[in-house]
């Protein structure tokens, strides 16, 4: 024991070095080290979360539109007269198409005019032009079945065509991109 007392006392001596004090030194700044990259990594890890997490709900709000599109789509190839049609229509999108006005249903569809500017940006695998022509299909023959109740039955007729050829290609295009990125572990799979 009195020898363990004498060598850590020669310790003290000028020109020794002290391997206690340089050991624990090195402790310290490695430990610094360590909070500091756990500092900055925990909050950049939350941060890349949240903006995954916001991404998905912009996504997914695209997601219940392109359904409600491929409803209208089925509900449309079933429906025979313009009645039935108009209450396809109400049902699907929510639009009252015997008692709203235009302008609301201008604001509707300026809704879904927004939707098809954001997909090409939200599915990057979707061309905007592709996007813009389903809108387009869409806003003419809602347009078209809701406006006014004397209404040429060949424009209407021509309208639905459009909307379901645009339709059917837009999904056979890209439902499975829609679906695929859709998957909170996908986003990064643009």
């Amino acid at each position: 024991m009195e020898e363990l007392i004498e060598v850590i006392q020669g310790l003290k001596q000028p020109g020794c070095i002290d391997y206690i004090q340089l050991g624990s030194a090195i402790v310290s700044v490695i430990a610094s080290i360590i909070s500091v990259l756990v500092a900055i990594g925990v909050p950049k890890t939350i941060a890349e979360n949240q903006n995954k997490i916001a991404l998905f709900e912009k996504r997914y709000e695209l997601f219940q539109f392109y359904r409600k599109c491929q409803s209208f789509l089925y509900a449309i190839k079933r429906d025979k007269t313009i009645e039935e049609i108009r209450n396809s229509c109400s049902t699907i999108f929510e639009i009252d198409c015997k008692n709203t006005n235009i302008k609301g249903i201008l604001t509707l569809l300026s809704k879904f005019e927004n939707a098809s500017y954001q997909i090409h940006f939200l599915f990057p695998k979707i061309k905007e032009e592709d996007a813009r022509k389903l809108y387009l299909a869409l806003y003419y023959f809602i347009l078209q079945i809701v406006k006014s109740e004397v209404y040429d039955i060949k424009d209407v007729e021509d309208n639905k065509k459009d909307f379901i050829l645009k339709m059917e290609s837009f999904k056979s295009n890209y439902e499975d991109v829609i679906i695929t990125q859709l998957k909170l572990g996908d986003i990064n799979a643009n």
